[in-house]
């Protein structure tokens, strides 16, 4: 696999505790991953995962400044709720020129 040339970043300020929201969508590179992270500045949880309903389930727990590497073809793959509203996901993966 070649090293890509650029990388795509993105966050989402989760509006309210308890409703998971969705990424952007954008497209990732196959046989790369995306870094999901909870905000350094945050107060609370950032809980990622696969749907609206897994991120409620708060099964995946992300403390401030914590991040986990998804292989997913797109962002929007991802749901993301928090502990305190207002909280910030983050997320960023390598892209070629051609891909951004």
């Amino acid at each position: 696999m070649d090293n890509k040339t650029t990388f795509e970043t993105g966050s989402l300020a989760i509006t309210a505790t308890g409703t998971a929201e969705q990424l952007t969508a954008h497209r990732v590179p196959q046989g790369h991953h995306i870094i999901v992270r909870a905000r350094p500045t945050n107060t609370g949880y950032i809980y990622p995962g696969e749907s609206q309903a897994q991120a409620e389930a708060h099964n995946v727990e992300l403390e401030p400044g914590a991040s986990i590497a998804l292989a997913v073809d797109n962002a929007s793959d991802i749901w993301a709720d928090c502990s305190v509203s207002g909280e910030t996901v983050e997320w960023f993966f390598e892209v070629a020129n051609a891909d951004a």
